[in-house]
């Protein structure tokens, strides 16, 4: 039975994804010949709630080993014969072949059977279908099929039973990342083998992404006799069908304090198929909130929410309409309450911006630190102030940006200078 119970969970390794009404339909749900998918296999755990925009966060779990399977046509297998309605085969390679024969159409995916990984073939004369199309949240269908394998001398005939329903939407974490706009799909399938009185039913619920054919994840339950025989989990690894969403990197912040003290952030875009960027904030490192989205192509933002006397977080990541990119490296802010914001009540200052000769700082604070460094963190000049003004000659720097840092003590005020 065991291996019946590993063929029933793999048979179950393509099904649907769907629109964002959502609406699953052939064209983005049905296997093509020529697609390798492979998975990672986790223990199992609870499938969490259904219903509408759902949040499942799946995204530390552990790892136990991973199962490939490849898409082949029918035709090119030995035992192609048994199957002649057939149009696309899933081969198991590991640890002995296995293949499962489904037939497909415009309007349904259906199972015509398995070949087991000891040579033993399932035909059914009744085929089961998994999927009837169109297919949304709360559609639900059932389906009886039957089919008869030899074992030994002996012809075991198998009736079976099939509910799928699709009982939830909403966003999928994974440790391969955040999918947006996913369909649930809860699939009962039982059955019971003549002669004698096995049953077995296995419970399956498969989360899917549009026009990725093949479930994002599965957890599955299988009962052998009314006894719990084995329960997995599996995500997927290989997004070959999924464009990847690269993550932005390079996030840096700038402390401004002018007439209002806000934070500059600037990353740099690796992706050119995102639809923006989003930016979260914490004040502990653990639990962040969105802070503000931000269009394509952009590379940075400016906060000016942030209050004296309180460190902030920040991480970025960029999105789609599909998934949410990896998230950015974590940078802080610490905008202090005394020094450069407070002194004398009057901020530093330093003009003209843009410079061409003289560069003139004004109401420095005392023992104030003027430091000015390229865009790559060069550090071209560094003076320690004794007075509340300074002027620098940077008549001989070559046009750029570069950057001023004003500090005392650990507070740290950054212009932008246009050279």
């Amino acid at each position: 039975m065991k291996t019946i119970f590993t063929l029933a969970l793999f048979c179950f390794f393509q099904f649907i994804s769907f629109a964002q009404s959502p609406v699953l339909t052939a064209a983005t749900t049905n296997l093509q010949i020529g697609e390798s998918i492979t998975a990672q296999g986790f223990a199992y755990l609870a499938p969490g709630s259904s219903g509408a925009s759902q949040t499942w966060d799946f995204s530390t779990v552990t790892s136990l080993g991973s199962g490939n399977f490849t898409t082949i046509a029918p035709a090119t297998t030995a035992n192609a014969a048994s199957f002649p309605a057939a149009t696309v085969t899933t081969r198991q390679t590991s640890p002995n072949p296995t293949y499962n024969y489904y037939s497909a159409s415009a309007n349904s995916w259906n199972v015509e059977g398995y070949v087991f990984s000891n040579g033993m073939v399932l035909a059914y004369t009744d085929i089961a279908k998994q999927m009837n199309y169109p297919f949304s949240l709360d559609s639900t269908f059932t389906d009886t099929y039957s089919g008869s394998y030899l074992s030994g001398s002996n012809t075991i005939t198998r009736n079976g039973n099939i509910t799928v329903t699709a009982d939830a939407y909403g966003t999928l974490i994974l440790p391969t990342g955040t999918f947006n706009n996913v369909l649930r799909v809860l699939s009962v399938d039982g059955f019971t083998e003549t002669p004698g009185s096995n049953n077995s039913t296995t419970t399956i619920y498969s989360w899917y992404l549009p026009n990725v054919h093949y479930p994002l994840l599965q957890l599955s339950s299988t009962t052998f006799n009314g006894n719990v025989v084995g329960q997995s989990g599996s995500y997927l690894d290989v997004l070959s069908s999924l464009p990847y969403l690269a993550a932005p990197s390079n996030l840096t912040t700038l402390v401004f304090k002018t007439e209002a003290t806000y934070a500059q952030l600037n990353w740099t875009d690796n992706s050119d198929n995102e639809t923006g960027f989003k930016i979260e904030r914490s004040t502990n490192d653990t639990l962040y909130t969105l802070l503000d989205s931000v269009t394509a192509n952009a590379t940075t933002y400016n906060d000016n929410t942030i209050a004296q006397s309180t460190g902030y977080y920040y991480r970025v990541y960029a999105f789609n309409s599909q998934r949410n990119s990896a998230f950015s490296n974590v940078m802080t802010v610490n905008t202090g309450s005394t020094g450069l914001s407070t002194v004398t009540n009057k901020l530093p200052h330093l003009y003209p911006n843009p410079v061409n000769n003289i560069l003139y700082f004004e109401n420095l604070p005392q023992d104030a630190v003027i430091k000015i460094s390229d865009v790559t963190g060069h550090v071209l000049f560094v003076q320690k102030t004794s007075g509340s003004v300074y002027q620098l000659d940077m008549s001989s720097y070559l046009p750029g940006v570069y950057l001023s840092q004003i500090s005392v003590g650990k507070e740290v005020l950054v212009t932008r200078i246009i050279k």
